[in-house]
C-alpha cells in the first residue's frame, strides 16, 4: 500500500490507481504524522509516497464490496475494517520520483534504499475523514450491460405465442 500526497503539512493521503484490478481507494484526511527525521518541505510539496510497514495489501485482495466492508460507500466509522478513523499506521516515507500530479502505472515504486524517514501517522479521528472504495473503482466504465437476458425474454415470448 502505498499512500501518497503532497501539501507542505502532510495532511493528507491517498493511494494510487494501479492498472492492476481489484483495486481499492483508501483516502484520508486530517491525518497526524510523527516521523524522525522530520520531512524537508520540498519533499512535502512534491508529495511522498508513505508504506504502511505493517500492512500488506495484496494479503487482503481481493476486497469485499465497499457496503460490506463499511457499511456503505464513502465515509467510514467500521470498527472492524483496517483503515478506519483513528487508526495508527507504522510507515516509511519515500521521496515521490513521479510528482503529486502524475498518473500512470508505477507510481509507488520507491528506491528503498533512500528512504526519507520512518514513524507513524495516525488517521483523522472523525469518520468523515476517511473514505473507502472498492467498487467505483474498479467499473469499467466502457462496459457495456449485457443484453442477453432481455433476448432471451423476447425469444420465450415469442416461443410461446407459435405454441
Amino acid at each position: 500500500m502505498a499512500p501518497r500526497h503532497g501539501t507542505s503539512r502532510m495532511e493528507a493521503t491517498d493511494t494510487p490507481k494501479q492498472k492492476a484490478m481489484p483495486n481499492i481507494q483508501l483516502s484520508a484526511s486530517n491525518i497526524n504524522p510523527s516521523v524522525d527525521p522530520p520531512l524537508p518541505a520540498a519533499s512535502l510539496k512534491n508529495g511522498c509516497i508513505l508504506y504502511l510497514d505493517e500492512v500488506q495489501e495484496s494479503a487482503m485482495q481481493p476486497f469485499l464490496p465497499t457496503s460490506q466492508l463499511v457499511g456503505g460507500r464513502g465515509p467510514t466509522s467500521a470498527s472492524n475494517f483496517f483503515f478506519r478513523a483513528g487508526r495508527r499506521f507504522q510507515v516509511s516515507v519515500f521521496e515521490d520520483r513521479y510528482g503529486i500530479s502524475t498518473g500512470g502505472p508505477g507510481l509507488g515504486d520507491v528506491d528503498y534504499g533512500a528512504r526519507l524517514a520512518t514513524g507513524e501517522i495516525v488517521l483523522g479521528k472523525d469518520a468523515g475523514e476517511i473514505w473507502v472504495d472498492s467498487e467505483g473503482v474498479n467499473r469499467d466504465p466502457f462496459k457495456r450491460p449485457s443484453q442477453t437476458a432481455k433476448w432471451r425474454e423476447e425469444f420465450a415470448k415469442i416461443g410461446k405465442e407459435l405454441e
